[in-house]
């Protein structure tokens, strides 16, 4: 019985993170309902394996529910995204001054070789991997503070923060800006200079959120043009 458990949970956790890609990836878009029956054929899981999924993605924010509607991806209005990017500011400046002053040569180094990941994942522009680069980069950050609090405060907006680095990241003029903003984040790094990484990372964050609302922008103002001068 418990090895039974035990594969169930692999299961569950497998479809998971699948379809955490998927909607991280773009296959299923901001506001758009998820079928069941479609979702357990796409994952290849039962009814009851897929609703333990579901629940777990609404409690990490990417997807959400309503009385007799199911489940949809979540649809970040402009106040949240604004209020993610505070949240940013603080624990990810926060993090940077940390790692500055506690990380050791070898995480200094690897944060380099990360930072090559990044570049390499930008000129392939593949979602995926720009994505787990990214993570990838910041993690390396996070263990470098020594504090595990800042971490789980990190973890909780994680996806969400995701989210929206993959709507940025589909760009190529982002991802030109991105890669110029993380480099001088990187070398403030390499120096242990806190000043010059913080900001860094304020530069970073409110070019990322003012071209995110301006994209936004565009995109209302296309539908509404739409709107304007369909039959």
């Amino acid at each position: 019985m418990a090895a039974t458990s035990e594969g169930v949970g692999t299961l569950r956790s497998r479809a998971e993170a699948r379809l955490r890609a998927a909607i991280l990836n773009g296959r299923f878009q901001a506001g758009e309902r998820l079928v069941e029956q479609s979702l357990c054929d796409f994952l290849g899981v039962s009814r009851s394996v897929l609703r333990e999924c579901l629940a777990q993605l609404e409690a990490r924010g990417l997807v959400e529910s309503a009385p007799f509607r199911g489940f949809r991806v979540v649809d970040l209005g402009v106040h949240t995204i604004c209020e993610i990017f505070e949240l940013r500011a603080i624990l990810e400046v926060s993090a940077v001054e940390l790692f500055a002053e506690r990380a050791n040569e070898e995480e200094i180094e690897a944060l380099g070789a990360a930072m090559a990941v990044i570049a390499e994942s930008y000129r392939t522009a593949d979602p995926a991997a720009m994505i787990a680069a990214k993570d990838q980069y910041f993690q390396l950050i996070i263990r470098g503070t020594r504090n595990t609090e800042l971490a789980r405060a990190l973890e909780l907006v994680r996806d969400r923060i995701d989210m929206l680095r993959a709507r940025l990241l589909a760009k190529k003029r982002r991802r030109k800006h991105s890669l110029a903003e993380m480099e001088a984040l990187t070398e403030a790094l390499s120096r242990r200079d806190r000043i010059a990484a913080r900001l860094a990372t304020r530069n970073h964050l409110e070019r990322a959120r003012t071209e995110l609302l301006g994209m936004i922008e565009a995109r209302r103002l296309g539908s509404e043009e739409a709107t304007e001068t369909g039959p």
